[in-house]
């Protein structure tokens, strides 16, 4: 008789990353008495783990002609190794002062769902001028095996505006007033009103004016922290005398008709130019 069992021989156990094609290695049998031998799944049996992971064994049976049999198993771990692949938002550059955000940045796993939080924001601006700075946010995403990605979007807010500068109208004074010029207003998008006001220059203008009218044009430029300069701006300030001499004649006075005598000159100054007056004889009436 034939008592004796077939001979299985399983394919060892294998570990396969998730997402990877797979599937179980038959297993070969053979008979010492060379006769017919029936190979027939008994079970597959799969337990799951984190995520899509899970274990799966299949068992074989083996029987012969005269029905002895023999059992083996293969077990293949599908395991997540891997952790998620990011879509990282690019680096992006946006002018100071302008209204913005973070784009989003999104994960898939291969083995299922990830979950994607942000773990820092931090702000740079070391070496930057003005208020320019670089602003770094890092995304984790998270599958449900542990596995761990990260990704991160640089962006750099610059300064390449010039201050906005406006002076004040022309306007005019009375000479001897005490006068400065007025300083312009100035703003600056990244910088607000903290910008360094220049003086290109003050020209005092002469010609053409009477006495010690003038005409007296000064000339300003802004520069924001990262070296922005505005357009140029002039205020222009005319100073004019509108106001007489003031003369003061002598005293009227009686001489004896014998002696010699002569008018007295009278005396005469300007609030512009002092005495540097001109005095004419407008007329001598004489009555007998």
């Amino acid at each position: 008789g034939d008592f004796t069992p077939p001979v299985l021989t399983c394919v060892s156990n294998r570990t396969v990353e998730c997402g990877d094609a797979w599937s179980f290695t038959a297993p070969t049998a053979t008979d010492a008495c060379g006769g017919t031998v029936t190979l027939r799944i008994l079970d597959t049996v799969t337990n799951a783990s984190c995520g899509l992971t899970y274990t799966a064994t299949r068992t074989w049976e083996a029987v012969d002609g005269c029905t002895n049999r023999a059992t083996c198993s293969q077990t293949v771990r599908v395991v997540d190794t891997v952790g998620p692949v990011f879509t990282c938002p690019a680096t992006r550059i946006v002018e100071c002062g302008q209204a913005w955000n973070f784009d989003t940045a999104t994960a898939v796993d291969s083995c299922g769902s990830a979950t994607v939080s942000v773990v820092s924001t931090v702000t740079n601006t070391a070496g930057l001028c003005g208020s320019a700075r670089n602003v770094t946010r890092t995304w984790q995403a998270v599958d449900a095996c542990g596995n761990t990605n990260y990704c991160s979007q640089l962006v750099r807010i610059v300064d390449t505006a010039a201050p906005v500068l406006v002076c004040l109208p022309a306007r005019t004074v009375e000479f001897g007033s005490a006068w400065n010029f007025d300083n312009p207003t100035v703003y600056d998008s990244c910088s607000g009103t903290n910008v360094t006001l220049r003086i290109l220059g003050t020209v005092t203008n002469t010609s053409g004016s009477c006495g010690a009218a003038f005409t007296a044009t000064r000339t300003w430029q802004a520069v924001d922290g990262c070296s922005n300069a505005s357009a140029s701006c002039s205020q222009t300030t005319r100073v004019v005398d509108p106001t007489p001499p003031v003369i003061v004649c002598s005293p009227n006075k009686t001489v004896n008709c014998t002696q010699p005598w002569s008018f007295d000159v009278p005396t005469a100054s300007d609030l512009a130019n002092g005495t540097n007056v001109t005095l004419s004889i407008v007329g001598t009436v004489t009555n007998g």
